[in-house]
C-alpha cells in the first residue's frame, strides 16, 4: 500500500512538471490513470480541471483550492500569459479564484482580460480588488499599463528583456517611461517599432542594461557607442551623449565620419580575395613615415622602418604606408567592390546607416587614401559596429532594431524573423585576420591594455580629423574571444588632438569592456 501510494504521488508530481513544460498530452495520461484513486483522486481531477481550463475544455467548478494548489497554478498562469495563451490564462485564473479572494489569480485574470481586449473589465477588477496590484505576478505592470491606456496609449514599447520603455499614443507620439529610455531608445528604433506592430505591443532590440552601461562608459566625452548581437544583428545599444543627441535624429545611424584605419580591414580582405598574401607583401615593405604616389604624398604617424613583422605589425602600429601600398596594388575596381561587399553604398531601407563610397576613381594618391579610410568614404557608428561583427565569424549580420511583437502588457513576445547574415569573408581568412589583429591590443599596439581578461576582444582602431569638428576615433571589434557574441563601435568626437582623442577612446572602451566582462560572471 505504501509503495502504491508513493507511485501515485510521483505520478501527480510528474503531471505537474509536464504541465509546466507544456506537455499536456503526457500529463493527461498520468492524471486520467489516477482520477479514481481513493488516496489522490480529487487532486488528479483538479489537475484535469487545470488542463481543461488551459485548453478550452469543460471545467468543473467542484475543485478544492488545496487540490488545485498542488499543480502550481501561478506558474501555469504566468507561462500561459507569456506565451500569449490569454484565453487559457483567463480560464485558469477564474478557476484558481474559485470561491476565495485570491489576489494573485485576480491579477492574472485582469491581465488576461486586458490582453483579450476587455480593458474595462480589467480596470473594474483592479478597482474591486486593489490588493492584486501588489500581489506577486503582473499586477504592478497591469496597473501602469491601464493608467497609460486611460491617458491615450495605444502601443506598449519594451526593451528586448521586457523592461517598459514607454507608450505611443494614437497620434504617434512616444511617451517614455521615466528618464532612462529617453537616452537609451534610438529614435530610429521607434520609427521601426511603429512600422511592424500588428499587435498591441512591440519589443525593441535594445537591451536597457547594456544601453545604460554604454552611456555611462562615455562619461564626459562626446560620441556614440553601438553594441550588436553577432548572431542575430539585434542592435543592443545605440547611445550618444546629450550634446550629440541634441544634433537630432539617431546619431549612431546618422553621424557620418571618415572610417580612418578601421577600413584597413576591408583593404586586407580585398587583398586576400584577389589572391594576394598581404602578410608576405608587407614584410617586404619599409615605412619611412611618408611615401609619394602619383598625385601627392601620403604620411604615416611615424617612420616604422622595415615592416618585418608583416600584417600583424602593420595592424598593431596602424601603418598607413603598408595598407596604402596594398590598395594601390589592387586598384580602384577591387577596392570599391570590396567596400560594397562590406555594406558601403547599401540603400538605407536595406541597411540603415550604411556608409558611403564618396569617390570611385582618381589618382594613385587618392587610391592610397581609400586604402586607409581617409577622405573618400564615410561611415556611421552603426555600420562600423557591423565591421567589427565580421571579425567574429566572417559574416555581417543584418541590423535589427525591433526584436518581437508583443501584447498590451509587453509580457508575451513573439520573435520577429531576422534576415540571414551575409558572408563577407572566406572562413579560412577569419583566423588569419584574428592572429594579425592580436597585436592591436598587445604591448605597443594602438589599443594596448584596453581589453580586460574578463572580456578579450579582436579589434581595430581608427583616428581621423574633420574641419571644424576636431578629431574623432572609431574603435571596432568583437568579443569575448574565442567565440564573440557582441560586436562594438566606440566613437569619440570633437577632441582637439589625435593624442587626446585616442586617450579618451581608450578610457571609454576600457570602461565598456570591463562592464561587459562583469556581466559574464
Amino acid at each position: 500500500m505504501l509503495v502504491d501510494r508513493a507511485q501515485v504521488e510521483a505520478d501527480l508530481a510528474r503531471a505537474g512538471e509536464l504541465m509546466a513544460e507544456g506537455r499536456t498530452t503526457s500529463a493527461r495520461e498520468l492524471l486520467e490513470g489516477r482520477r479514481d484513486s481513493r488516496h489522490a483522486g480529487a487532486r488528479a481531477r483538479a489537475g484535469l480541471a487545470v488542463l481543461a481550463a488551459l485548453e478550452g475544455g469543460l471545467v468543473s467548478d467542484a475543485v478544492a483550492p488545496s487540490d488545485l494548489d498542488a499543480f502550481r497554478p501561478r506558474l501555469l498562469m504566468e507561462a500561459a500569459l507569456r506565451r500569449g495563451a490569454f484565453a487559457g490564462c483567463l480560464r485558469l485564473a477564474r478557476l484558481a479564484r474559485g470561491r476565495r479572494d485570491d489576489a494573485v489569480a485576480a491579477a492574472y485574470e485582469a491581465a488576461a482580460r486586458l490582453e483579450t481586449g476587455d480593458a474595462a473589465g480589467a480596470a473594474a477588477l483592479v478597482s474591486a480588488m486593489p490588493a492584486l496590484v501588489s500581489a506577486p505576478g503582473p499586477g504592478r505592470r497591469l496597473a501602469r499599463v491601464l493608467e497609460a491606456r486611460a491617458a491615450g496609449a495605444v502601443l506598449t514599447v519594451s526593451d528586448r528583456r521586457g523592461e517598459l520603455a514607454g507608450f505611443f499614443d494614437a497620434q504617434g507620439s512616444f511617451q517614455p517611461e521615466g528618464s532612462g529610455p529617453a537616452a537609451w531608445v534610438p529614435p530610429l528604433a521607434l520609427r521601426a517599432a511603429e512600422d511592424v506592430h500588428p499587435r498591441a505591443g512591440v519589443r525593441l532590440a535594445a537591451d536597457f542594461d547594456l544601453s545604460a552601461a554604454a552611456l555611462a562608459a562615455l562619461g564626459p566625452y562626446r560620441g556614440s557607442i553601438v553594441l550588436v548581437d553577432v548572431a542575430t544583428g539585434d542592435v543592443l545599444a545605440a547611445v550618444s551623449d546629450a550634446r550629440t543627441r541634441a544634433e537630432g535624429g539617431t546619431p549612431a545611424f546618422d553621424q557620418r565620419r571618415q572610417p580612418a584605419s578601421i577600413q584597413k580591414l576591408v583593404t586586407t580582405a580585398a587583398a586576400l580575395r584577389a589572391g594576394h598574401d598581404p602578410d608576405a607583401e608587407i614584410m617586404r615593405m619599409t615605412c619611412n613615415g611618408a611615401q609619394h604616389y602619383a598625385g601627392g604624398t601620403l604620411w604615416c604617424s611615424f617612420p616604422a622602418g622595415p615592416l618585418t613583422g608583416g600584417l600583424k605589425e602593420a595592424f598593431a602600429l596602424s601603418c598607413n604606408i603598408a595598407f596604402a601600398n596594398l590598395a594601390v596594388e589592387l586598384g580602384w575596381p577591387a577596392m570599391v567592390d570590396e567596400l560594397r561587399r562590406w555594406g558601403f553604398d547599401r540603400p538605407s531601407g536595406e541597411m540603415p546607416g550604411a556608409g558611403r563610397v564618396l569617390q570611385t576613381d582618381g589618382s594613385e594618391r587618392d587610391l592610397a587614401g581609400l586604402g586607409i579610410g581617409l577622405q573618400l568614404t564615410d561611415i556611421t557608428p552603426a555600420h562600423a559596429a557591423l565591421l567589427g561583427a565580421v571579425l567574429a565569424e566572417g559574416r555581417m549580420p543584418e541590423p535589427s532594431l525591433v526584436s518581437a511583437e508583443d501584447g498590451t502588457l509587453g509580457l508575451s513576445p513573439r520573435a520577429i524573423a531576422r534576415r540571414p547574415a551575409r558572408q563577407i569573408l572566406d572562413p579560412a581568412w577569419v583566423p588569419v585576420l584574428r592572429r594579425a589583429l592580436a597585436g592591436v591590443v598587445e604591448e605597443g599596439g594602438t589599443a594596448e591594455g584596453v581589453a580586460p581578461e574578463s572580456f578579450p576582444v579582436v579589434m581595430k582602431t581608427g583616428t581621423a580629423a574633420a574641419p571644424g569638428l576636431g578629431y574623432h576615433v572609431n574603435y571596432v571589434g568583437a568579443g569575448p574571444l574565442p567565440h564573440p557574441t557582441i560586436a562594438f563601435c566606440v566613437r569619440v568626437t570633437h577632441e582637439p588632438s589625435s593624442h587626446r582623442v585616442r586617450e579618451a577612446a581608450q578610457q571609454v572602451l576600457s570602461t565598456l569592456l570591463e562592464g561587459l566582462g562583469r556581466r559574464r560572471r
